[in-house]
């Protein structure tokens, strides 16, 4: 997660404890996994291309898959949202984002 090593790497997120930074460089990483794991389980779109280019407006198919993707991707922050905001390296983050 190339933004991760970034953030890292930049003089904001030095100023945490290192130790603090591996628990939340980890929290994100896990809730990752589990939204690409979610993400691969669901069945493609149906009308050709899976991939939205520029300004195209998603057709009906892709425009489900994009909602199904978001609402995985929320899912999986709420799930992880005790260890989210217990950790005030990733609450950091959130404040970047």
């Amino acid at each position: 997660m190339l933004w991760l090593n970034r953030l890292v790497e930049s003089g904001s997120a030095s100023k945490r404890p290192k130790e603090e930074i591996d628990e939340g460089t980890a929290i994100i990483q896990d809730v990752m996994k589990a939204w690409i794991a979610q993400v691969s389980a669901l069945p493609p779109p149906t009308d050709g291309e899976d991939i939205i280019m520029g300004d195209e407006e998603p057709s009906g198919s892709k425009q489900a898959r994009l909602e199904a993707e978001i609402g995985a991707l929320r899912s999986c922050l709420e799930e992880a949202r005790p260890r989210l905001e217990g950790n005030e390296w990733c609450k950091m983050v959130a404040r970047t984002l």
